[in-house]
């Protein structure tokens, strides 16, 4: 199970209305990606950065697309019980019946909203960013995809940490012990008490082989209703959100509503997930389960051309994930990601992703000679039209690829001195909206 690292906390098909935590919360050099589609018969959507799950908080962003009469986009903010001065546009970048991605870029100054890679509009912090601590989303909206970035392990851990807790529905964090063994050689064991998490273990072997195993309970991100307290809500008054459309990628990640699979999840002092919630976040033992994973970047790069090249910062380590997102244009043949040694220039890692054939090849190529090609995979949700979000993660014995929090393959290392590895490119039939480090 795909278990996201410090810095990256990707939802995946939630139901609307959607409530959800920033974990640690928000501060500047973070943003938000949200991926979603504009139904036919929309009237109107929005989405808040807020201070707590309480209706009624104060809201340090708002933004609500309207699209009754003559098209607008309102921002605001809302404290003290009132909304503040309003600030809108009649540039309408939201179209109905499309999909569109947006992100919220938090600066020093203000909020940058950028639309389908483009600049949109900038609005000025009103509130400290430090009080936001949800993001909620309601109205005629679908939403794909939300991933919160940046901003890492917060001072003093996750909530539930002191108690057991971490994310909701028992994802256990885990320690790494290695024993013996040779260069990427040995066994994997992954113990833990709940999806991704537990403890890693390394012992004997020589180099290259190895044998993975991973026992663990279940446990997950919520899987229970998210959604926004009912009653009067919107902006600025009437009946909160409309129920969401299901929707999203093709073998979508499984679960509840909106999310991983699990219990209940639930929120300080509600009934549900892990532990009961006894005003806490429920979680099982070992606390953020990502958090013996290195931190990723504050900020990705968005919107990057194609091909794309670049040094990865720090070079490649053990547990490193690169986080590719995506979208593959109709009529695409073939992308590939190759991970390079610096100086020789030998692909330790090559993937390429033959579409129509619906394959994913791997190989590498060393001393200019290629070697034997792997075509296994778990999973492939990619196809023609959807857009990807996929990780891959290096461990000690081999690399692991996630798709839309789905595992879809490994590659054992063939290049064992995988910390030499500097270089990362992208090419082909791929529309890029951002690569993370």
């Amino acid at each position: 199970m795909f278990v996201a690292p410090p810095g990256y906390q990707p939802v995946y098909n939630p139901c609307i209305p959607y409530l959800g935590p920033i974990y640690g919360g928000l501060r500047c050099g973070m943003s938000i990606y949200v991926q979603g589609v504009v139904p036919h018969h929309a009237t109107r959507f929005h989405m808040n950065l807020q201070c707590t799950q309480m209706e009624g908080c104060d809201i340090g962003f708002h933004i609500s697309p309207c699209f009754r009469g003559w098209d607008k986009v309102v921002f605001n903010h809302f404290q003290g019980d009132r909304w503040g001065s309003e600030e809108k546009t009649h540039h309408m970048p939201f179209r109905k019946g499309e999909i569109f991605e947006m992100v919220i870029i938090v600066d020093q100054e203000c909020y940058e909203v950028r639309v389908n890679g483009e600049h949109f509009h900038r609005f000025n912090h009103r509130m400290p960013v430090e009080s936001l601590n949800f993001l909620q989303i309601s109205g005629d909206i679908t939403i794909q995809t939300i991933n919160v970035i940046g901003g890492g392990i917060p001072a003093g851990g996750y909530p539930g940490a002191q108690m057991g807790g971490g994310y909701p529905g028992g994802m256990g964090g885990g320690t790494e012990v290695i024993v013996g063994g040779g260069m990427g050689g040995g066994t994997e064991v992954i113990v833990g008490g709940g999806m991704g998490g537990g403890t890693e273990v390394i012992v004997g072997g020589g180099m290259g082989g190895g044998t993975e195993v991973v026992v663990g309970g279940a446990g997950g991100y919520p899987g229970g209703p998210a959604g926004y307290p009912g009653g009067q809500g919107g902006y600025p008054g009437g009946p909160g959100g409309y129920p969401g459309v299901p929707g999203g990628y093709p073998g979508g990640y499984p679960g509840g509503q909106g999310g991983y699979p699990g219990g209940q999840g639930g929120y300080p002092n509600e009934i549900g997930g892990g532990m009961a919630g006894q005003g806490y976040y429920p979680g099982g033992a070992g606390g953020y389960p990502g958090a013996n994973l290195p931190i990723m970047g504050d900020q990705p790069i968005y919107n990057p051309a194609v091909p794309y090249s670049s040094m990865i910062p720090g070079g490649m380590s053990h547990k490193k994930t690169v986080i590719i997102r995506g979208m593959i244009p109709i009529g695409a043949n073939r992308f590939s990601i190759n991970f390079l040694v610096g100086g020789s220039r030998d692909i330790a890692f090559h993937m390429t992703f033959r579409v129509r054939e619906r394959e994913v090849v791997r190989n590498s190529m060393i001393n200019q000679i290629w070697g034997a090609e792997e075509r296994e995979y778990t999973v492939n949700p990619l196809q023609e039209g959807q857009f990807f979000d996929m990780s891959i993660r290096c461990g000690h014995l081999k690399f692991s690829v996630f798709v839309n929090g789905q595992h879809m393959c490994n590659f054992f290392h063939r290049f064992q001195r995988y910390q030499q590895i500097e270089i990362m490119e992208v090419d082909g039939d791929i529309q890029l909206s951002y690569i993370h480090f």
